[in-house]
């Protein structure tokens, strides 16, 4: 029973601290049931076996990504579960780890700066997330490349960060640059960068460059197979960009346009 989650984790934890040979074991159980909990939106359940899980990996002696992949999910799990500040805790505690058992080369450095930004960000943290957010960017870059899945997400990142600060210019250039390393890998994300500069451009005044921006991702979105859910997000603000411009004929014209595609296709000519 749901109820009985938080003390059968507790029970496991005393189980795990008497027979540490099973440590390894034990952690790595915990931890796949967490990920089923999570993936079943069980949020609160899932963070119970967060600690256990982490704990087990650390007795029974794991070093290897496992370990870093387990703190960020761990992480994770407890912003989901409206836990910011084990989260936080969770955060620190993988930077902490990777300082002392990684060699300073090693592109997992970025993945736990990543994973501290991103909890901060969800926190509301903004300018404390900045500075991990760059530093995790910089690694990754450095190390993994420019197009990198792990170095795309960190790019993102930065560029939410700075939107919130204010930094406009900056967050819609990284959001661009992300756009523009996304095209040959992943046309659909590419009209999700290009959502986020339209957006970001709307609210920096720039009225002229989010309706570029929009009318861009709507005629990459067009190319997109049809039902892909960010291809109608891209034409649908591009129909919200056309209302705020004082154009409400030819934003539901978009509109319609979308609605009357046929099944399976996305409109090349509205």
């Amino acid at each position: 029973p749901v109820a009985m989650c938080g003390d059968r984790a507790r029970l496991l934890a005393r189980l795990d601290a008497r027979f540490p040979a099973d440590a390894k074991a034990l952690g790595l159980g915990y931890l796949n049931y967490a990920a089923a909990l999570y993936e079943a939106n069980r949020f609160g359940d899932a963070a119970e076996y967060v600690d256990p899980a982490i704990k087990g990996l650390i007795r029974g002696g794991m070093t290897d990504t496992t370990l870093f992949v387990a703190l960020s999910s761990g992480a994770n799990i407890y912003i989901d579960a409206g836990r910011p500040l084990d989260a936080l805790r969770l955060a620190r505690q993988g930077i902490a780890m990777a300082n002392e058992l990684l060699p300073e080369e090693h592109p997992f450095h970025g993945f736990a700066q990543g994973t501290l930004a991103k909890v901060l960000l969800q926190a509301g943290r903004y300018e404390e997330a900045e500075q991990p957010a760059r530093t995790a960017l910089d690694i990754m870059t450095e190390r993994l490349g420019p197009t990198h899945r792990n170095t795309l997400v960190a790019l993102h990142n930065l560029g939410v960060v700075q939107m919130r600060l204010g930094q406009y210019d900056e967050g819609i250039a990284l959001m661009l640059a992300r756009h523009e390393r996304l095209m040959e890998i992943s046309p659909a994300e590419a009209v999700n960068s290009l959502l986020s500069a339209s957006n970001a451009a709307i609210e920096a005044g720039r009225d002229d460059d989010a309706m570029h921006f929009a009318l861009k991702a709507a005629g990459l979105a067009r190319e997109l197979p049809g039902g892909d859910e960010k291809a109608l997000r891209g034409l649908l603000t591009l129909s919200q960009r056309l209302d705020e411009s004082g154009q409400p004929e030819a934003a539901l014209s978009a509109q319609r346009c979308h609605l009357a595609k046929p099944p399976g296709e996305l409109p090349h000519r509205c």
